[in-house]
């Protein structure tokens, strides 16, 4: 494989990851410096974006400060239905988590039922998938908890 600056960015990028796993604030370090630093093509932009939504997500769950999801969601939406390569199941793991926990947070009927058929989707293709099975677990329990079918929220 020929060592490109696409290739060596796109190891910074999965690099800052695996930083995010270890130490959050690490992690966000690195993801500013490769911004500023390098150029992004657009399949890097791509996955810079879905990382900065999960590094949103990881900082909501520890904070539940609602501006942290909602800019996770804003990451999410800006990757313009495109997934980063590599993490095709990931990034809609994580739109469809983030769309649920979006609608818990604001009642938004729009982001469950995007949650949902995002779900209802994964689970066509893999019944067994055990992200998407939790999440389908927990639609459910929060709609049976609040007595309420899909449709009329």
């Amino acid at each position: 494989m020929k060592i490109t600056d696409t290739t060596t960015t796109k190891a910074l990028l999965l690099l800052a990851k695996e930083e995010m796993r270890n130490d959050l604030s690490n992690g966000k370090d690195l993801l500013q410096e490769i911004f500023r630093e390098r150029k992004l093509d657009e399949e890097n932009l791509i996955l810079y974006k879905y990382l900065r939504a999960r590094l949103y997500l990881k900082t909501y769950i520890s904070s539940k400060n609602i501006e942290d999801l909602k800019i996770a969601h804003e990451y999410l939406c800006a990757m313009n239905r495109k997934q980063p390569k590599g993490f095709q199941n990931q990034a809609y793991y994580t739109i469809a988590f983030v769309s649920f926990l979006l609608f818990k947070a604001t009642g938004n009927g729009h982001l469950l039922s995007k949650a949902e058929r995002i779900t209802e989707r994964a689970l066509s293709f893999n019944s067994e998938n055990s992200s998407f099975l939790f999440l389908n677990g927990e639609i459910e329990k929060f709609k049976q908890e609040r007595g309420c079918a899909a449709a009329t929220l």
